[in-house]
């Protein structure tokens, strides 16, 4: 992609869909897009780009989450939660700013160098928008059953508890591909946030969390005396291109004790859990929402290695959008 093509970028809101997750980054440097968007002209369509090349940066769909390289991140995202409020409610913005708050939620956005409550600050901005009238009112009247889906999953991120997300030392969130719009996801994947931080996303760029019922279904994250390695991503590439995060679990008295990391970049630390609390999260996460994911397709490869996901996506117009079904159901 040339320079000329980068800086020109913001004159067409719908191109980044073409984008890979590297080409995004480096549109919204080369344009500039911090200070298109404090521009005394910035409209409504500089929002609209900034808003979709900040979902094509976390998404891992491609090669890794560009985000955490992008130098201009929280600035950008503290510019569109400030602008959010500015612009025209419509179904499409709705989405996609739910997308964004559930990727600060339990996605590489989290995973910033933020300052002491400053992503909290965000996430209050979004969803203060989101939740106001005008644009609560974008949710009613679907008659569509994909635009019917997608409303339903807006308003499970809308009534999420800000408050109870990170209580936990161990949480498990499945994600699946709901509503179509900008930011496409291959299939469900498991998100897994340690002391409150989403590990893979910190720790594994390069891919997403296992399938949920590689890592829901015993064995899978379930803790035994005898010590078990167990994968938690593999890279979108393949494993023999940009690694695996795999971990070993094991259950020592009355604690599950994550250890002896082995990713291709930083290690995480050893984690220490209740063995009951731990249990609890498992079991929550396997049985109340099963029936969320377990007709969907999955980040599972064919077992003969061709590359193929395990079963075919059910129909979605327009791609899928990532919907933590255990933190929102």
């Amino acid at each position: 992609m040339s320079a000329v093509h980068e800086r020109s970028a913001l004159a067409h809101p719908d191109s980044c869909l073409r984008y890979t997750t590297a080409q995004a980054r480096r549109v919204a440097e080369a344009s500039g897009l911090a200070d298109a968007l404090t521009a005394h002209d910035a409209d409504e369509r500089v929002w609209d780009q900034a808003l979709a090349l900040l979902l094509r940066m976390v998404c891992a769909d491609d090669h890794r989450t560009e985000i955490d390289r992008y130098p201009d991140a929280r600035r950008v995202l503290t510019l569109v939660a400030a602008g959010s409020a500015r612009v025209t409610p419509t179904p499409r913005r709705c989405a996609d700013l739910a997308a964004l708050v559930v990727d600060l939620r339990t996605g590489a956005a989290a995973c910033l160098d933020w300052a002491e409550y400053e992503r909290e600050a965000v996430l209050d901005r979004f969803l203060s928008v989101l939740r106001s009238p005008p644009w609560r009112r974008t949710l009613e009247g679907a008659v569509d059953s994909c635009a019917v889906r997608r409303n339903r999953w807006i308003r499970d991120v809308l009534d999420r508890n800000q408050e109870a997300l990170g209580r936990n030392r161990f949480e498990v969130h499945v994600v699946r591909p709901v509503a179509p719009g900008r930011s496409v996801s291959s299939g469900v994947t498991t998100r897994i946030l340690l002391d409150g931080r989403p590990v893979i996303a910190e720790f594994f760029p390069q891919g997403s969390g296992e399938a949920p019922e590689k890592l829901l279904r015993r064995p899978g994250l379930w803790a035994t005396e005898q010590p078990r390695r167990v994968r938690l991503a593999e890279a979108n590439c393949a494993e023999g291109c940009c690694g695996a995060m795999d971990v070993t679990i094991v259950r020592e008295l009355d604690r599950v004790v994550w250890r002896d990391w082995a990713t291709p970049g930083p290690v995480p630390p050893e984690f220490r859990f209740h063995a009951v609390e731990y249990d609890l999260e498992v079991a929550g996460a396997e049985y109340d929402h099963a029936s969320e994911w377990s007709g969907w397709a999955s980040t599972s490869r064919d077992p003969n290695g061709s590359g193929a996901l395990s079963r075919p996506l059910p129909p979605i117009r327009s791609g899928g959008r990532l919907c933590p079904s255990r933190q929102y159901g």
